[in-house]
């Protein structure tokens, strides 16, 4: 694949209409490749002044992180410069456009909307190229539909949309487009934009076609991908007036405009001219009612009445749905005067933990309702098929944001069935406290989470940001009982989630970034100290040791948590540069070097990201431990490719020495020799001067070698064959 830009030489044409800068499918999709490898790599890092006011100057950027802002930054704004194209046509005569927009940069001609698609920029990228890969399949779209995207229409070194909004290019385009596709990304950020706002309101006054979609799919589609819970409750609470603007002159305009009054109407003007806009108006209402109508009518609950404790499932939809409620509620009481002693109102949403939460907002309700949360919010029995195991004391926030990764890794669908104990649990049901239905026992002692155990497939273990919570001997037992019964088993945090057992949907074992400290506590676990009441301890110990492997079985458990942690921590390990802790890891007698289950998210080893961050002693270190140099991770790229990427050449060299394969190509028929050549990221300064040395010298002898070995081997088999 050639680069996502036109060859230097090439000639860029100025678009003056900016409603025909459009991106195709095509572009989309090579841009997103192209920033995949880059990531993947270690190649993007933070950079901007504002990173220095966020605290993440100089992170990396992960293919799961990465957003409109810091394409627009790290890339769009690096690239055109670096490639430093011919441009014709005319400046703008207010601002001197020195580039110019990443459409007008990758297009060979005008490309006119025929979609205009709204979003926030602070949502992922993927999210949003998900987004479009449904929207493909939905609306059955080939990959030459052009698509109108903010980012890449207007020219981020400047652009001139005029004094009227009927000028901007967003008004334009709506009019222009077949129609308006809203992003509602996880946290609804969409819908804090007012040029969204804007954009909804021109959409529905215009009675063009509005699709609503989130990264689960369309919403109100019948498919039921993606259900429309949580996105009722995020417009439940949205009010215009309260959204944000990169200028709030441009807010003001806006909201004077959808008040059906003169946009400039009370608006003040500064000494250099500029419009200063003060004070709100009221929110013209059709934009909700619109968005009600897409999704489609809600019924009302009536609630149900489901007797067993194991089928009152929650659907990942109802889950999304309770925690939108659970923070409206939160900030609700806790921002007025009034409020509950027992939960101090100055810890915010993001710091309340599942006790908390359960406290205040869903106790209330099924005290009220003499029945359990589940039963309050459904129509009728829900078989789970997924469990979840959470401690009282997991962050609400945490939880979710842990749930959202799994799930998103599984590609479940908002109508998946999970069961969460404390929205499971009936009002007569307590902290520590067990239900009055009957349950399994183990020798004994009452086990409640067998049956839901036993009724589901699959068991995902959240753990906290900071550390698991694997001190308990009943949350040992579940992971053993779900264990010896069959069950996949999950863990996740906040930012990323694990597959312990059975890899995930796209057949990784790790989706997002999971946490490396959780996998270094885990690497200290002792099943064999864990606690519980002298009685259920004793039980649960018989329970464990019933398999027939006496005390050894603990040190089973615990290698078994050990291994499931150790991929973050190797990964991490080799990035760093961490020799010891490269071999520490490895000392678990149960793990296999080459394993899939140490890969990391893009299927790559920890040989991979070492060659990339030049790490040579973890390197070392690896390779001593027979890690495989020619691994090949999903787009069929080893570690040599990525020493190629980044320009690491003492890395390329290592390779080399220990049998890389110079002529692997990738999947998209590059060998590391072209990828150096091709230098992907010349643009952030990676130099490919010193990689066209040595290393290519030893390539050359490698192969040379390489082809004499295998015609004397060729020769032996021929001796050997005309022998007998």
């Amino acid at each position: 694949m050639s680069l996502p830009w036109p060859d230097p030489s090439a000639v860029v044409t100025r678009i003056a209409n900016l409603t025909e800068r459009a991106v195709t499918v095509k572009q989309l999709r090579q841009l997103a490749l192209f920033l995949q490898r880059l990531c993947k790599a270690l190649l993007l890092k933070h950079s901007t002044e504002h990173s220095k006011d966020n605290g993440c100057y100089d992170e990396y950027i992960t293919w799961f992180d990465i957003n409109m802002y810091d394409i627009t930054s790290e890339v769009i704004k690096k690239v055109i410069p670096y490639v430093n194209p011919k441009i014709q046509g005319a400046r703008h005569s207010k601002i001197a456009q020195d580039w110019c927009s990443w459409s007008e940069f990758v297009a060979q001609r005008p490309q006119p909307a025929r979609l205009m698609i709204s979003h926030w920029w602070g949502g992922r990228f993927r999210d949003f190229m998900r987004v479009i890969q449904e929207l493909c399949v939905d609306e059955a779209l080939p990959g030459s539909t052009p698509l109108w995207v903010c980012t890449f229409a207007n020219n981020q070194w400047g652009e001139d949309f005029g004094d009227r909004l009927a000028n901007c290019p967003f008004y334009r385009t709506v009019a222009a487009a077949d129609m308006t596709v809203l992003i509602v990304d996880r946290s609804a950020g969409s819908l804090g934009r007012v040029w969204c706002g804007l954009e909804l309101y021109l959409t529905i006054q215009s009675q063009k076609r509005l699709l609503i979609y989130t990264p689960s799919g369309l919403v109100g589609h019948s498919s039921g991908r993606a259900s429309s819970g949580p996105l009722i409750e995020a417009i439940k609470a949205w009010d215009i007036r309260q959204t944000n603007a990169s200028e709030d002159a441009y807010r003001r305009q806006i909201l004077n405009y959808i008040a059906d009054v003169d946009e400039f109407q009370g608006l003040q003007v500064a000494t250099d001219g500029r419009l200063v806009r003060d004070h709100g108006e009221d929110l013209n209402m059709m934009v909700r009612v619109e968005v009600y109508a897409t999704v489609g009518r809600s019924h009302i609950l009536r609630g149900c009445r489901v007797p067993r404790k194991e089928h009152r499932g929650v659907k990942l939809g109802q889950w999304r749905a309770f925690t939108r409620q659970a923070e409206a509620s939160w900030y609700q009481r806790f921002g007025s005067e009034t409020h509950q002693a027992d939960v101090a109102p100055s810890v915010s949403f993001g710091d309340a933990d599942v006790r908390m939460i359960y406290s205040s907002f869903v106790q209330p309700r099924i005290s009220a309702a003499k029945r359990s949360y589940m039963e309050v919010v459904s129509d009728g029995p829900q078989l789970p098929k997924y469990y979840v195991s959470l401690s009282w004391g997991t962050r609400i926030a945490d939880a979710a944001a842990a749930i959202d990764w799994w799930a998103e890794a599984l590609h479940l669908p908002d109508s998946a069935v999970l069961f969460v104990d404390f929205l499971s649990a009936g009002p007569e049901k307590s902290e520590g406290a067990c239900d009055t239905e009957p349950t399994e026992h183990i020798k004994g002692v009452a086990f409640p989470a067998a049956d839901e155990l036993l009724e589901c497939q699959a068991m995902l273990g959240v753990l906290d940001h900071d550390a698991p919570e694997m001190t308990s001997a009943w949350r040992f037992l579940e992971f053993e009982f779900a264990s010896r019964n069959g069950l996949d088993i999950y863990l996740a945090c906040a930012t990323g989630a694990l597959a312990c057992s059975c890899p995930f949907a796209d057949g990784s074992w790790v989706f997002g970034r999971f946490d490396a400290d959780i996998g270094r506590s885990m690497q200290h676990v002792s099943s064999r100290n864990c606690r519980a009441e002298a009685r259920e301890l004793r039980a649960i110990k018989d329970y464990f040791e019933s398999r027939g492997h006496g005390q050894a079985i603990y040190d089973q458990i615990d290698r078994r948590f050990q291994r499931w942690g150790a991929g973050p921590v190797l990964r991490e390990a080799a990035e760093c540069d961490d020799e010891e802790e490269v071999k520490a890891i490895c000392m678990n007698p149960s793990l296999v070097i080459n394993g899939c289950s140490l890969q990391g998210a893009h299927s790559e080893t920890a040989l991979h990201i070492a060659a990339a961050a030049g790490s040579m002693e973890a390197m070392r270190a690896l390779l001593r431990l027979h890690a495989d140099p020619n691994a090949q991770d999903q787009l069929g790229e080893t570690p040599l490719h990525y020493a190629a990427l980044a320009g690491q050449s003492a890395a390329a060299a290592l390779l080399l020495e220990a049998k890389a394969n110079i002529l692997c190509e990738n999947s998209l028929a590059q060998d590391p020799l072209f990828v150096a050549q091709q230098n992907p990221a010349g643009f952030l300064g990676i130099s490919m001067s010193s990689f066209a040395g040595f290393p290519l010298q030893l390539a050359a002898k490698h192969i040379s070698a390489h082809i004499s070995f295998m015609f004397l081997l060729y020769a032996s088999d021929s001796r050997l064959a005309s022998q007998s």
